[in-house]
């Protein structure tokens, strides 16, 4: 889904249907297409052969009439801070991926295709390096730590989107003059330890 990307414009069907804006009618018509995919999977009886992850690629878009909400975590998209890198993630596997554990550890979204390729037995490429990890002993309940214990977090402005490494799509922050080096902050398992590297 596109949703719930500006411009928030729910379905004609679900204009109107929560009484507390478009925001809140786009959030209604998701949590119903979710849950169809789902009802049609398990009528298909693909449900127990079927890998359903339900994520999103960055926090509020935090400028002006943006929506959403951060909870407790500073900024939003734009930053780098952990209102734009902290973001749901949900994956459900019927008999292989215990259901309801919650973990504050840190999974990063490239990490997702050398876990699915583990899952499947899939070969991975080695003629690339592959900056995933795979996740699958911490997904399955096999090990309560994650594999990852950092990720890069590359606050480049427009100027370099050859950025090394731009996770969860912040490859477009606040703009650095050429003649300033732009930070690299590395965040560490908890988001609570932050370095500030430069680089040429």
């Amino acid at each position: 889904y596109t949703q719930t990307h500006e411009p928030v414009d729910p379905h004609p069907d679900f204009y109107g249907k929560t009484g507390n804006g478009s925001f809140a009618d786009v959030l209604a018509q998701t949590d119903v297409y979710v849950g169809e995919l789902l009802d049609t999977i398990e009528e298909l009886g693909l449900k127990e052969d079927t890998i359903f992850i339900f994520t999103s690629d960055n926090g509020r878009e935090g400028v002006p009439r943006s929506f959403g909400f951060t909870g407790p975590w500073r900024s939003g998209m734009f930053s780098p801070y952990e209102g734009s890198l902290r973001v749901p993630f949900l994956i459900s596997w019927p008999g292989k991926i215990p259901q309801k554990q919650i973990s504050n550890e840190i999974v990063h979204q490239i990490d997702i295709f050398p876990t699915i390729a583990k899952f499947i037995d899939a070969e991975m490429p080695k003629d690339r390096t592959i900056d995933g990890v795979d996740q699958s002993d911490f997904f399955m309940g096999k090990t309560k730590k994650s594999s990852r214990e950092s990720l890069i977090c590359s606050t480049l402005g427009p100027r370099s989107r050859r950025s090394v490494l731009n996770p969860f799509s912040v490859n477009s922050l606040a703009a650095h003059p050429p003649d300033i080096p732009a930070p690299i902050i590395i965040v560490s398992k908890v988001f609570d330890f932050i370095k500030f590297l430069k680089f040429d």
